[in-house]
């Protein structure tokens, strides 16, 4: 599903954003729109969640720790990264 959008901006970043779209998207000014909304999003995923991290340290090392003996424990019994997660 896809929505509509109407965006106003200024004749220069209109410009800069016709030309980066050029480049990069084919001239798709939609595509290149959400490429970049979607790249500006996981970005500050990304920060929160380091923050979160760096808050919660001892419930992030016991989460890297769960995973890592449960991936061990995954070799031990022979699966070697084949389709397991």
């Amino acid at each position: 599903m896809t929505g509509r959008l109407t965006v106003t901006m200024d004749d220069r970043l209109a410009a800069l954003v016709r030309d980066a779209a050029a480049r990069e998207t084919g001239g798709n000014v939609s595509e290149w729109l959400t490429r970049a909304a979607t790249s500006r999003l996981l970005a500050a995923d990304a920060a929160a969640l380091a923050a979160w991290d760096a808050a919660h340290p001892d419930e992030r090392s016991a989460e890297l720790a769960e995973r890592e003996a449960e991936r061990e424990a995954r070799w031990a019994e022979g699966d070697r990264g084949r389709g397991a997660a």
